[in-house]
């Protein structure tokens, strides 16, 4: 049923078939009234017919704006055609009529004939000469006019003629343009035409002449001919202008051209590429532009300030989900103009999807979320749900809507990595051997055209469109071309050519046969290449195989098999393949479609890379396998952060979980929005589960799982703000498992918004396990073994509800079910941190339950690999105790044992009979090792999936996933190794095939790998019966040409002398590519023996001798192999007898599954040692490895810039240096026979001579320009060192520069008044200034520099001076200089408004103070008083305290709280921040800070449910609060009472005073207007008013009041007091009286001098930084420091650092 129309489409329909029937009509008549006539009537009509074509024309552009039909251009394309028509006819009578008047007059009328070919009848003119025209747009106009008027408007010269004239009168630039077509007749309106296209665009011919204007030259000089040409040169623009459009045009187009000449790249090229450039340019369209361009702008800026903003207040999930929902707010449909969103409205939903997509194309706006806010690209809203693909849902279309739409165009893009789609029928088809060339022309220069390689062609061929514009010459040949079928066709000539390959240096000259044509083929059309891709490193040799260009070349037989070589990638069945061939990679072959399917030929390079990091990955754990590990002792700075973290929180529950935080970096950096490619990916994966019913069943019932398990809770909509990070999540399938087959897999890398993910902002912790080599080794020495597996063992450990918060999912069961956020609250896997996180709570369970366990402590820490534990026992009694031990240990952590195997049948109901899989990961392997419990062997299994095609990538991604730790098999693998590294050494493609000889190699080594099952090894090496005397290990070495090996024996004897040999491990190495000899690798291999002996030593602590072939030496490794063994233990054996020997050379399966020499080493070892063959080796005294020393001296000095000076080990010291350089000051002497050889101590002259050498090559070094140009005579352009006036002076022939001066009248030494001039910047220079500094009695800067300046005169010697001084040590001990940091933040108890006083407290002791007692003979006692300070409201409670005891002090507490409420937290310091006499701080620290005491103290407090703090030893800064109310205290009990003798009841009522005084102070400055409020002091907080302030009368409208308002009367005061100390005091701590400025950090292992109050510097302790403690600013104001007496806690104020360099 054909579509409703509105009255808008009637009109636009009638109007047109009116039009055209009015074409029609004059087409009737003009055919049928042709003869009759004249010229005028025909012009009149021609006229009529060009105004209807233009009104026909308008109403069919409006026609196909509102109606997006196919059938439209076809509409067009009939009325073009009757136009053409009817004109066409009309212009040939024209000329009847103009030919029929010029024969039939007189031939004088006739005006002018070019290049003489006719003569005017009247007169002899003279001849004109054709304009040249050479591409510039500017002569475009003139040019065209003037061959239109001189040779297109004349009739009698021909076609062929006129194209003669064209090609004549252009340059080089148009002449390309046509150079394509051959001449003839035909051609020349398809030339002309082409020219037309080109140039005649008034648009760029007006841009062009306003460029010119504006770019006429200033003239330099006025005289009448620049200012002539100057005239010249604009009128000619503006008249060309003129004639181009009106006045008001030529503005637009200048202030378009201004305007044009101001934009930035971007917006011009964004201009060019939206607006029509054939139009003329108008400033108006260019400022519709630039305000709709900086609405965008402003718009996207907008945006990401809304993002930004979002991120900053976590709220990231709200503005995603508005996003994904497409919540765009529009103001105005863009299809009906109405007020409500384009997907609501009525006239655009009754379209069909396709013609929506045009409207959408139309407006111009997002396929997305129909906006005009962005691009497609760059919408982050929710994508179609129906095929994820980015347009609205409403733009989507079914298969049957794109069959039906087969007829709209589809642009194809250019570049060959992108997605290319079009509409086919399902068919076979093949690609054709196609390849773009380069083809040399007449003038030597190279052209791309295209190819097709064909075999079975005798000849080469190339089309006659391509030799013409080549300009090739073509020459005749005498015979035809017989084609299939003994089809015929003519060869129009033959060429010679040479052609040059894009991809290499090939290059071939042949013959061409010349054709019109060479083939049809037009894989738009009839081939297809659906679903497969192209690696993106592979060069085509056709870029655009799959599109529909011209083949203008055939390559033949000649040349075809020249081009092939080896290779080939097989892209899959049905598939074309890839080629490999010198012209680049060729696709060709045959190619199946699915039906109504589109071109899908893609490159997809992120695929590809991600494929090759995994290769890489798997690569290096391959290769890794074979290397020896060394542990680690010491944990990095980050490791030790994180193991710092773990301690300092965590925590166990009521239930003993525990609970852990997650380990951040510090600082702790935050992250970006998370929450929409989280989304993103769910509904990806909701498709995907959605497409598999089981996979969904199993993914539901493992997020059913975590729930039932209270593993994760459902976040509500008021705490979604809390949301800091939100993880996607995807299945992972583990058939092999034979518990849980489906794994959720949490993305904690997936990245935010800001680039940043959960994983790069949190630690990793380090590894705390041994590797498993190490554990595998212990289990085969246990006679009866024992493993198990931790029961989820991750999710056991709880997570910190803050933390929980970077842990979020998002997950719901059904797609009609709104998305739900789930925090998950264990430790999850997928987080960088979770595999120490689990481990460390196991090491911390082992640590705490150790005494209790020791078995299970040391199983735990020694012999658990992850999850897996693999240990064992020598008796069964202790196998039955270590399995209790160990179950009952974690169980104390809520971890459960499952999974339970051992050789020794336990009577349980847990105990698996399948075999234990041994693995490092849980990624599919191909050999994997497996311990078999019943029989208790270790099997071998391979199950790769062999691929028919075998490329590099192939086999290194299966030879990688090799896992063999212990080396049982490295015999099989060494041959893989080798076979890898021929393959490198082919430097083939990762996709390329193989050579066929090697693929053949490749499948027979694969064919072994099948048979590894009937390989074995028995587990145990200490056997079961019988009881052990002795364990000997043995080891051998070997090395071919190919690799070299080593591997170990265990050879076990028991009490009756039976002899059991087992093979224990081996490692083996591929040799280096570079050619090494012989001796070399048997060095190598020695090397790696020792290494494997020594890891095998650590594993098994027995007596080992070991036997060895010997190797050459060399020194590197010969000093590593006697470090690890002694000459005694090394013995050579016979290349038969060695297992080793197979290691090097290799063995397949079927022949190492029945070697004995292999799995149990040589027959001798199960022999008596007197039976063992004896060994007889030859040693050598001559090393060839041994290299010769040499030594070399100058004779003579030269002006060389080499520094030899510095590189003398001496150089720091300035002595040493100096006898060194006068030795070879003798030796010169000698050499230069001046005196004989002698062996006396130096002598003053020899040493001088050669400290001179010293002053020559230091001033060689730096003043060479300034010792030339003094030779030379010349100026000295340096300011200091011309002030200097230097002269160059010869000393035993070496020339020094001195100063000159103004001394040399001074009564001086020569020295004094002539120093030698040195530099300041050499190590040299600093030692002599040091040993000047020693020698002086460690002088001062001033005086070190008098010092100096007696001999030397060194360039800003003052500063050097001073940086002598500063870095001595002895000098820095006596004038030592603390280390400084800006002061940090209040902490929240000083900042943090409360409810009462004394909430946060500090306390501290003053006194003492002497108690007077009113009886005679009693001697005074001893009293003290406790300070209370307050840390809000600075209010002071004092309290009387007998003696310094622990009792006393609790007591004092306990009046305390009795008074003044029990307090929150309590702060005191260490007895050692006391300053005053050390009998009264020894006391304090004995009696009542002693570690009994302080445990009694937090006791009591903590009973209370107070926190008692300490603060660090000796930093009475920390505490500066109560140390001022000290301070004040006894100020005022020492003012009012000095000297009185006062009892007890006096000094209590003084202190007593003493506290009202303290408590009634302003906390705040007061003011001097009587207006301002009373003060406010601590005794507000206390009782409502200063204690020492007059009481008032009673108001007796107060007493009225109910108790119910007078409460809330005095909670309202009591606010007030609050609100006043927000207002008036807490402003007052900003300030930073001392430390306002940052310092460097102290860094762990700095040496430091400890800072005593009553001790001088000379005496204080030397220490080292052992551990630095930053606050949460990152600065360190408190470290651990390690002395002679142990390790101390310090701030760094009482700490000087040592000015010394590590």
């Amino acid at each position: 049923m054909a579509p409703k129309r509105n009255m808008k489409e009637m009109e636009f329909y009638s109007s047109r078939e009116s039009l055209m029937n009015s074409l029609n009509r004059n087409k009737d008549y003009v055919i049928n009234n042709c003869q009759s006539m004249t010229a005028a009537e025909l012009e009149a009509r021609l006229s009529l017919v060009e105004s209807i074509f233009t009104q026909l024309c308008d109403i069919q552009s409006q026609v196909e704006t509102k109606i997006e039909d196919a059938s439209q251009y076809e509409t067009r394309q009939v009325i073009e055609d009757m136009y053409c028509d009817i004109k066409a006819k009309i212009l040939s009578y024209l000329t009847q009529r103009g030919r029929h008047s010029v024969i039939g007059t007189d031939p004088s009328a006739n005006s002018t004939l070019l290049n003489g070919a006719a003569v005017s009848r009247v007169g002899k003119l003279p001849m004109l000469k054709l304009p040249e025209f050479s591409g510039k747009y500017t002569e475009w106009t003139s040019w065209y006019n003037a061959f239109t008027t001189l040779i297109e408007a004349d009739h009698d010269i021909d076609e062929l003629s006129k194209f003669i004239h064209l090609k004549s009168c252009l340059s080089a630039v148009p002449l390309r343009t046509i150079e394509c077509l051959e001449l003839s007749a035909v051609n020349y309106r398809k030339a002309l035409q082409l020219l037309r296209d080109r140039f005649e665009n008034k648009a760029i011919i007006v841009q062009s002449h306003v460029s010119e204007l504006f770019n006429i030259r200033r003239l330099k000089n006025a005289d009448a001919e620049s200012l002539g040409s100057l005239v010249d040169a604009v009128n000619s623009q503006l008249v060309a202008l003129r004639s181009l459009g009106n006045e008001g045009e030529i503005l637009e187009a200048l202030v378009f051209h201004l305007v044009r000449s101001k934009l930035d790249d971007e917006t011009l090229e964004k201009w060019e590429s939206e607006y029509d450039c054939a139009k003329l340019p108008s400033w108006q369209l260019l400022a519709q532009f630039l305000c709709n361009r900086g609405i965008n702008l402003a718009g996207r800026e907008v945006r990401k300030a809304v993002i930004a903003k979002s991120n900053a207040k976590g709220d990231s999930k709200r503005a995603s989900l508005t996003a994904a929902l497409g919540n765009t707010a529009t103001n105005l449909c863009y299809s009906c103009s109405s007020s409500h969103h384009l997907k609501m409205c009525p006239k655009f939903k009754s379209l069909s999807p396709l013609q929506r997509y045009y409207e959408v194309k139309k407006f111009g706006i997002c396929l997305v979320c129909f906006s005009k806010r962005h691009q497609t690209k760059d919408c982050s809203a929710q994508r179609c749900s129906a095929c994820n693909k980015p347009h609205h849902e409403l733009l989507h279309r079914s298969a049957m809507e794109v069959e039906g739409s087969s007829n709209c165009p589809v642009s194809r893009q250019a570049n060959p990595s992108s997605l290319h789609s079009a509409i086919l029928p399902s068919r076979t088809t093949s690609f054709l051997a196609t390849a773009v060339v380069l083809v040399q022309n007449s003038n030597g220069k190279y052209s791309q055209c295209r190819c097709v390689l064909d075999s079975g062609s005798q000849l080469n061929f190339i089309t006659t469109s391509l030799a013409s514009q080549l300009k090739l010459n073509i020459k005749d040949v005498q015979y035809s071309l017989n084609g299939i079928g003994n089809a015929k066709s003519r060869i129009l000539g033959e060429v010679q050519t040479t052609i040059k390959s894009r991809a290499t240096n090939f290059v071939a000259t042949d013959k061409f046969s010349v054709l019109q044509e060479i083939t049809r083929y037009n894989p738009a059309t009839s081939a297809s290449a659906e679903g497969f891709f192209v690696p993106s490193k592979v060069k085509l040799a056709d870029p655009f195989f799959d599109s529909a260009n011209e083949i203008s070349m055939l390559l033949g037989v000649n040349l075809f098999f020249k081009l092939i070589v080896a290779g080939q990638i097989k892209m899959g069945i049905n598939k074309p393949l890839l080629q490999k061939s010198l012209l680049g990679w060729i696709v060709v072959g045959e190619c199946i479609t699915s039906e109504r399917n589109a071109l899908i030929v893609s490159r997809v390079p992120s695929s590809d890379q991600e494929d090759t990091r995994k290769l890489h990955k798997l690569v290096q754990r391959f290769w890794q396998c074979e290397e020896i590990s060394q542990p680690e002792n010491r944990y990095t700075e980050a490791e030790q952060t994180c193991e710092t973290q773990f301690v300092s929180s965590v925590r166990r529950t009521a239930a003993n979980r525990f609970v852990v935080r997650l380990p951040f970096k510090v600082p702790k950096e935050e992250l970006g929005e998370s929450y929409s490619i989280a989304l993103t990916r769910f509904l990806n994966l909701e498709r995907k589960l959605i497409r598999n019913p089981e996979l969904k069943r199993s993914y539901t019932e493992f997020i059913e799982e975590y729930r039932m398990l209270d593993h994760l809770e459902e976040v509500g909509s008021e705490q979604v703000q809390n949301v800091r990070y939100v993880m996607p999540h995807h299945p992972v399938i583990r058939p092999e498992s034979s518990t849980t087959k489906l794994r959720v897999v949490f993305d904690a890398s997936c990245k935010t918004s800001n680039g940043l993910s959960l994983n790069d902002i949190m630690l990793v912790g380090p590894t705390l396990q041994p590797d498993l080599f190490d554990i595998l080794t212990r289990f085969r020495f246990y006679k009866y073994a024992l493993t198990a597996d931790i029961s989820k063992m991750y999710r056991q450990i709880l997570v910190e509800s803050g933390d929980c918060n970077y842990q979020c999912i998002l997950w719901r069961q059904e797609r009609t079910e709104a998305v739900k956020t789930l925090r998950l609250k264990t430790v999850t896997y997928g987080t960088n941190s979770a595999p120490f996180l689990a481990v460390r709570c196991l090491y911390y369970l082992a640590e705490q339950a150790g005494h209790q366990y020791p078995l299970a402590s040391e199983a735990v820490k020694r012999n658990f690999y992850m999850d897996d534990m693999l240990c064992g026992a020598d008796s069964i009694n202790e196998l039955k105790e270590l399995k209790q031990q160990v179950t009952e240990l974690l169980k104390l952590g809520r971890f459960e044992l499952h999974k339970w195997r051992s050789n020794f049948k336990f009577a349980s109901h847990d105990e698996s009979t399948e075999p234990l899989e041994l693995k490092v990961t849980d990624a599919a392997k191909t050999l994997g090792i497996r311990w078999a419990s019943t029989s208790d062997k270790f099997q071998f299994a391979y199950g790769a999936q062999c691929s028919d095609v075998v490329t590099k990538r192939v086999v290194l991604s299966e030879l990688a996933q090799l896992f063999d730790p212990l080396g049982f098999l490295s015999p099989i693998i060494i041959l893989g190794k080798v076979f890898m590294q021929e393959l490198w050494l082919l430097k083939q493609g990762w996709d390329e095939d193989l050579p066929p000889s090697h693929a053949i190699q490749w499948k027979k080594y694969r064919s072994e790998l099948k048979l590894i099952h009937e390989c074995s090894l028995p587990r145990a090496v200490i056997p079961n019966s019988g009881e052990i005397d002795t364990v000997e290990f043995y080891g051998f070495s070997d090395a071919s040409c190919r690799a070299f090996g080593a591997a170990i024996y265990a050879r076990v004897i028991d009490k009756l002398g039976t002899i059991s040999v087992n093979l224990v491990a081996a490692k083996s190495k591929v040799a280096p590519v570079r050619v090494t000899s012989l001796p070399r690798l048997e060095l190598e291999g020695a090397r790696l023996l020792v290494q494997l002996m020594a890891k095998v030593k650590k594993c098994v602590p027995r007596y080992v001798s070991s036997v060895s072939r010997w190797t050459t030496f060399v020194a590197n490794r010969v000093a590593l192999i006697h470090e690890l063994s002694s000459i005694d233990e090394w013995f050579k054996i016979e290349s038969k007898l060695n297992p080793a020997d197979i290691v090097s050379r290799g063995l397949h399966t079927s022949e190492l599954r029945n070697s004995s020499l292999w799995w149990k080493g040589p027959k001798f070892l199960q022999q008596p040692e007197d039976q063992w063959p004896a060994v007889h080796w030859n040693r050598s005294d001559s090393l060839p490895e041994q290299r010769n020393s040499k030594f070399t001296l100058v004779a003579s000095p030269q002006r060389l810039v080499e520094d030899i000076v510095s590189k003398c080990k001496y150089a720091r010291d300035f002595v040493k240096l100096t006898r060194v350089f006068g030795y070879i000051c003798r030796w010169r002497r000698v050499i230069s026979k001046i005196e004989l050889a002698k062996s006396k101590p130096l002598t003053a002259s020899e040493v001088k001579g050669g400290l001179n050498y010293i002053i020559f090559n230091l001033q060689s070094l730096s003043f060479h320009e300034e010792i030339v140009k003094l030779h030379d005579g010349k100026l000295i352009r340096s300011a200091k060192i011309q002030a200097l006036n230097p002269f160059l002076d010869v000393i035993d022939g070496i020339e020094i520069i001195r100063v000159g001066g103004r001394l040399s009248q001074a009564n001086v030494p020569f020295d004094t008044k002539h120093p030698i001039l040195l530099p300041n910047n050499h190590i040299v220079i600093t030692a002599l200034f040091e040993y000047t500094h020693r020698t002086n009695m460690h002088a001062g800067a001033h005086a070190l520099c008098a010092f100096v300046r007696q001999r030397y005169w060194v360039i800003n010697a003052r500063k050097l001076a001073r940086k002598t001084v500063r870095s001595c040590l002895a000098c820095f001990r006596q004038r030592p200089v603390a280390a400084n940091q800006i002061m940090g933040s209040l902490p929240a108890s000083r900042v943090q408004t409360g409810v009462n006083p004394f909430q946060r407290a500090g306390l501290d002791f003053a006194g003492p103070f002497w108690m007077h007692f009113h009886q005679r003979g009693r001697r005074p006692t001893k009293m003290y008083m406790c300070v209370f300070v307050c840390f809000l409201t600075k209010a002071c409670h004092l309290e009387l305290v007998s003696d310094l005891s622990t009792n006393a002090f609790i007591a004092a507490l306990k009046r305390f709280f009795a008074r003044r409420g029990l307090s929150a937290e309590l702060f005191c310091d260490n007895a050692t921040n006391f300053v005053g006499a050390a009998r009264e701080v020894k006391e304090l620290t004995d009696r009542m800070w002693n570690e009994t005491g302080k445990r009694r103290i937090e006791n009591q407090c903590s009973s209370l449910g107070v926190q008692f703090h300490f603060i660090p030893p000796r930093s009475p800064h920390f505490g500066g609060l109560w140390e001022s109310a000290v301070k004040v205290a006894k100020q005022l009990l020492v003012r009012c009472f000095n000297g009185t003798a006062l009892d007890y009841e006096e000094l209590a009522t003084a202190i007593a005073q003493a506290e009202a005084v303290m408590n009634s102070r302003p906390l705040c400055p007061l003011s001097s207007d009587p207006n301002d409020l009373e003060a406010l002091t601590p005794g507000h907080f206390l009782i409502g008013r200063p204690l020492n302030a007059m009481t008032e009368a009673c108001d007796e409208d107060i007493l009225k009041l109910s108790v119910t308002n007078r409460w809330k009367r005095i909670v309202a005061v009591h606010h007030s007091f609050w609100r006043r100390w927000s207002l008036e005091y807490l402003t007052l701590l900003q300030e930073r009286r001392k430390w306002a400025s940052t310092c460097n950090n102290l860094q762990r292992g700095t040496l430091v001098l400890i800072g005593e109050d009553n001790t001088p510097p000379g005496q204080w302790v030397l220490g080292r930084i052992q551990e630095v403690h930053p606050g949460a600013d990152g600065a360190v104001r408190v470290v651990t420091v390690k002395t002679k007496a142990g390790l101390f806690k310090r701030n760094i104020h009482k700490l000087c650092p040592l000015p010394i360099s590590d």
